[in-house]
């Protein structure tokens, strides 16, 4: 996929702020030229909500963080059990002013201050942290604005270098002989020219079958190596598969997605970048589980932080009824059960 002017953003946006800015405005920002994509991403970093899931306790909790627009406080809203409660923090907080904050703030709140009173010193330890790095998100976000304010304003922009597509070595990668490789891809250089800087991957491909054809591009079971190559964790792989249109949304014989499968094995790279290609986070396997069940069940913390920046649903319910939330605590009774038989 084409990330229109991203090499201005990437070295200032936070990564998971930079997959949901392009998750969000992709369409609007391929319209516009480089001023207007910095206006657009300085008013989403300004206003970019920051979503958490809780993988420390056994009480599961989430949350959204929203920075206020008239001062450096942040809305913290926190759920857990289908309850929530709002409050105010101030972002500069460490764990033990974080702590009294929350234990004031659910007062209000008994099932929530229940729930959060009873939690064992190490879990609660572990969620302030993981509370702590989405703090650090919008903070981060903050100070992404302000220097994409200040890029914006300048009389010219900078023009950050980007690598040159090498053509001979994508083919290679493909069984393309080596001379075949290297012909085909000065014949491409010179068909396109600077329409290569837009074109994506499987259209350079295709260009250079369509002058030089190779059983190696032709015919492979894509699909197939999509799956085993999420589950291993081979992004180059993964990225080979999509020039090739394979469907980031078509299950393997288990009826489990590249998303599903990415994001069970701890690979938040692949989960990102199957989510960039059109992957939808809200499918379920057989059993209703959504990518964000998966990686919550297995604990894959930074799987489910990119779930939920592309907007994967915490609420969402399997064919159990259960929410992401639920999944490593019936994980944990399971055992539990059978060391009890």
């Amino acid at each position: 996929m084409n990330r229109p002017h991203e090499p201005l953003l990437h070295p200032i946006l936070h990564p998971l702020t930079l997959a949901q800015f392009y998750g969000k405005h992709h369409e609007a920002a391929a319209a516009a030229d480089a001023r207007e994509v910095l206006d657009l991403a300085t008013r989403f970093c300004r206003e970019a909500q920051v979503s958490g899931l809780d993988t420390q306790t056994d009480a599961g909790f989430d949350w959204v963080l929203t920075p206020s627009r008239f001062s450096n406080r942040i809305s913290l809203e926190l759920g857990q059990g289908g309850h929530a409660a709002l409050l105010q923090v101030d972002p500069d907080l460490s764990a033990h002013p974080l702590d009294a904050a929350i234990h004031a703030g659910v007062l209000g709140h008994k099932p929530l201050a229940t729930a959060y009173a009873l939690l064992p010193a190490e879990q609660r330890e572990g969620l302030l942290r993981e509370l702590r790095e989405s703090i650090d998100q919008v903070q981060s976000n903050r100070s992404a604005a302000k220097q994409l304010q200040a890029l914006r304003v300048l009389p010219e922009l900078p023009v950050p270098s980007q690598p040159p597509l090498d053509i001979a070595q994508l083919l290679r990668r493909f069984e393309v002989p080596d001379a075949q490789a290297r012909l085909a891809a000065d014949h491409v250089k010179a068909t396109y020219g600077e329409a290569l800087n837009t074109m994506h991957g499987s259209q350079v491909l295709a260009a250079a079958h369509a002058h030089a054809p190779h059983l190696g591009l032709y015919g492979a079971p894509w699909q197939t190596w999509l799956c085993e190559n999420a589950t291993t964790g081979n992004l180059e792989g993964v990225e080979a598969c999509l020039r090739m249109h394979a469907e980031p949304n078509v299950p393997d014989a288990n009826g489990e997605t590249p998303l599903h499968l990415a994001a069970r094995h701890g690979h938040p790279g692949i989960v990102r970048r199957l989510i960039e290609a059109g992957a939808d986070t809200a499918l379920g396997n057989p059993r209703g589980e959504t990518p964000l069940h998966v990686a919550a069940q297995h604990k894959r913390a930074q799987c489910c932080l990119e779930l939920m920046a592309a907007g994967a649903d915490p609420g969402q319910l399997d064919n159990a009824g259960r929410k992401p939330g639920d999944m490593h605590r019936g994980r944990e009774k399971g055992r539990e059960q059978i060391h009890g038989l």
